[in-house]
């Protein structure tokens, strides 16, 4: 069995205030996102993150579509 799928860098998201969530892999990533609202960019970042996890992209394709979706959503902490 394969481990998680780890991006480079992680991402941080504001979880609520004063609470922030280091995002490090795909399974956390995949946790998170559920928690946003949908739209069709998220719909597009989730089909791309499943495609990931199918091993049909790459890792970083996968957190750029996570990164998109967080920062409309308004979760994202921009470093």
């Amino acid at each position: 069995m394969v481990g998680p799928i780890t991006w480079k860098e992680p991402v941080l998201i504001k979880e609520a205030v004063g609470l922030t969530h280091e995002v490090r892999n795909l399974d956390a990533a995949f946790r998170v996102i559920d928690t946003f609202p949908v739209t069709r960019l998220w719909r597009r970042s989730v089909d791309i993150m499943i495609q990931v996890n199918l091993g049909n992209k790459t890792a970083e394709e996968g957190r750029e579509a996570f990164v998109k979706a967080a920062r409309e959503a308004g979760k994202l902490i921009e470093r």
